[in-house]
């Protein structure tokens, strides 16, 4: 919030009546009330962690954004922070992986060479408690942000887990350089004497 203080710009002989000081006062009131509507207004059409219900509707309906009507407030404002965060990059497994994570937590997006699918496939796999609401946002999610080509295999619900492999080994065969002389190099082979 701006600092004003109106005393700093009227003059010292009109402070020194109490008419003047006092129509300077309701200035400054008037002014530090205007600012105030004016921040609420500014912060209604910009700030996502203080807009009403029914600006993050319009929002999602101006960005064009995978949303839900009828989800909680704050499931509203993480879909319209993700899709400030990934608009430029939709149809991209970056931009699914935004949504999903800000959503559901831990997900795991594969692609067709990671599993040995078809070309332009994927899947999806949600580590949390599922339900059909939750079904229904991440279908309409994954319908708005992924590729027009790309196709869903896959919806799963799980959980997944890495696994530490260790390697040891020892040497089987040793092949020795051929060491032929000294104006020719390891590796090349000498010609016939």
């Amino acid at each position: 919030m701006i600092q004003f203080n109106i005393e700093q710009l009227v003059p010292v002989f009109i402070l020194n009546d109490k008419n003047g000081y006092a129509l300077a006062k309701a200035i400054e009131a008037g002014f530090l009330e205007f600012y105030r509507i004016v921040q609420q207004g500014v912060d209604c059409l910009v700030d996502i962690s203080s807009m009403p219900e029914w600006r993050l509707d319009e929002v999602a309906k101006e960005t064009n954004c995978p949303y839900d009507n009828f989800a909680p407030v704050e499931t509203k404002r993480i879909l319209i922070r993700a899709a400030f965060a990934t608009n430029r990059y939709y149809g991209t497994k970056g931009a699914l992986q935004k949504y999903f994570d800000d959503l559901f937590g831990d997900t795991e997006i594969e692609e067709a060479h990671d599993y040995g699918g078809n070309p332009f496939h994927f899947r999806v796999t949600v580590n949390e408690d599922w339900d059909s609401e939750k079904a229904a946002l991440a279908a309409k999610i994954i319908d708005k942000v992924k590729n027009v080509r790309s196709i869903l295999d896959e919806l799963r619900i799980g959980s997944s887990c890495k696994i530490g492999v260790e390697a040891g080994g020892d040497m089987l065969a040793r092949l020795p350089y051929l060491f032929t002389s000294e104006s020719l190099y390891t590796g090349t082979w000498p010609d016939q004497l």
